[in-house]
């Protein structure tokens, strides 16, 4: 799902970057935006 949302977030799609990080949030997954990139931890 990650890459589902950087290739969104690539695309200028923001709204389905923005439902993914939500979907993943729900799931208890916390995306953490970096110059180097995307990571997650658990919440």
């Amino acid at each position: 799902m990650i890459e589902q949302r950087k290739q969104a977030k690539k695309d200028k799609d923001f709204g389905l970057a923005d439902k993914i990080r939500m979907d993943l949030d729900a799931q208890g997954i916390e995306l953490q935006d970096s110059r180097e990139g995307t990571t997650w931890v658990s919440k």
